[in-house]
């Protein structure tokens, strides 16, 4: 697919396959921003995930015939020939761990491994505890070492680590309109880290006027299931919303693409084979069947997607290499403004004299008179801490837990094929 780098709504450009809003006939790169549209016009607000090219090659079926293993070598075939300069986002995650295992199997080049790292968080990060607030146990024991392992068997390719934390806590001391803006989907933290990436001066001087690119995963296959009957594939809005939208009005590089790995235009076979591999999945693991099913409540399958063992087992089906030994924290159970992995980041800005409290507070009341009151999920506040201090922001009970997610597109999948 070309990628056409076209103007948004309001005059951004963006550099990757992100997907993007509609409001009537404009488009947006962030639901914020949509939001204020509808807010303004009374318009719906639309998400779009390249509904017509995944429908186009699933009616077409070439997904029929092709396996997972084959695909991701395709894929990583597909990026070394579009780009001359290739950079793997990785986390010590499975996602990315797959990623880096297919190119080095497969020979080919990677230039460059990016880690994102905390050097402040490195002495209080210990091997005896998986929660996950202690997620950078996952950089520490598993991703630092891995990389510099990989580049030393493959001397051609850079490890290039990211001190991302000065970025977002120069964004807190903006005032609350900037940060707001500049944070785009999420007044937090994870902002920050995608634009260190495309500024490093290291990735900038090996990239020069090459046509780069930096790959990331971004998650498992989704599907939902009426108790085998029928099942639908499709992207979340919700799960794509948390990665940092590659804009040029933030100062991301113009010959740098961001692009997924497994949720691809330019692939679109890859995506819809592992909504199948998960479906035959449900057959054989009860816990799998359950987390997919639509007679299991909304939170029930949550916790049972993020559960270890579900998440071991869709690990063993998607990826070859998958060791249930290496190095993971659970997942984190909460999204969208309150969540508990941010702890250590909290704590590190408290440290520096940061009012993290009082500058996310004054952001949350703020929402409701930006983007409408209906865009939100108002409730309870966190029980959690240190979340929890940011409360009784709306009243004495409730406060701004998220934006609402936007509907993307179903995709009636096979079961004949299932089964």
């Amino acid at each position: 697919m070309n990628w056409n780098r076209t103007p948004d709504a309001t005059g951004d450009v963006m550099y990757g396959m992100f997907g993007n809003y509609t409001v009537g006939d404009k488009i947006f790169y962030n639901n914020s921003e949509a939001f204020i549209e509808s807010k303004s016009t009374g318009r719906e607000v639309k998400w779009q995930f390249y509904d017509n090219v995944f429908k186009a090659a699933h009616d077409q079926g070439l997904w029929r015939n092709l396996s997972l293993d084959s695909l991701y070598v395709q894929r990583a075939m597909q990026l070394r020939a579009q780009y001359e300069h290739i950079t793997v986002l990785y986390s010590g995650g499975w996602d990315s761990q797959n990623i880096l295992n297919i190119f080095e199997r497969e020979g080919i080049h990677v230039d460059a491994i990016a880690i994102y790292v905390v050097p402040e968080l490195d002495s209080s990060t210990f091997a005896n505890s998986l929660a996950a607030d202690n997620w950078y146990s996952e950089i520490k024991y598993q991703a630092l070492p891995f990389a510099r392992a990989y580049c030393a068997r493959n001397p051609g390719t850079k490890l290039i680590e990211i001190p991302w934390i000065d970025a977002t806590i120069d964004a807190y001391t903006n005032d609350v309109e900037t940060l707001y803006l500049e944070s785009r989907t999420k007044p937090g933290f994870w902002f920050g880290r995608h634009i260190t990436l495309s500024r490093h001066p290291e990735l900038l001087k090996d990239v020069g006027n090459k046509n780069g690119c930096v790959v990331q995963g971004i998650d498992k296959p989704c599907v939902i299931h009426n108790d085998m009957q029928s099942a639908l594939g499709f992207f979340p809005e919700g799960l794509l919303r948390i990665c940092a939208y590659p804009r040029k009005s933030l100062g991301y590089q113009e010959n740098q693409t961001w692009e997924f790995f497994y949720w691809t235009p330019d692939l679109p076979e890859l995506a819809i084979r592992g909504w199948y591999e998960l479906l035959m999945l449900c057959k054989r693991d009860p816990l799998v069947y359950r987390a997919h099913s639509s007679s299991t409540s909304l939170s029930d399958r949550f916790d049972l997607k993020m559960s270890r063992a579900v998440q071991d087992s869709i690990k063993s089906m998607l990826y070859e290499y998958f060791d249930p030994a290496m190095w993971q924290c659970d997942k984190q159970k909460e999204w969208g403004f309150h969540m508990s992995i941010e702890a250590p980041l909290i704590k590190i800005l408290d440290e520096r004299g940061i009012k993290w409290k009082q500058k996310l507070s004054e952001v949350l009341r703020q929402l409701p008179n930006i983007v409408g009151e209906e865009n939100l999920v108002i409730g309870a506040a966190p029980s959690y801490q240190p979340e929890a201090h940011v409360d009784k922001i709306l009243s004495d009970r409730t406060t701004v837990l998220d934006y609402k997610s936007v509907q993307g597109q179903f995709i009636n999948l096979d079961m004949s094929f299932v089964g």
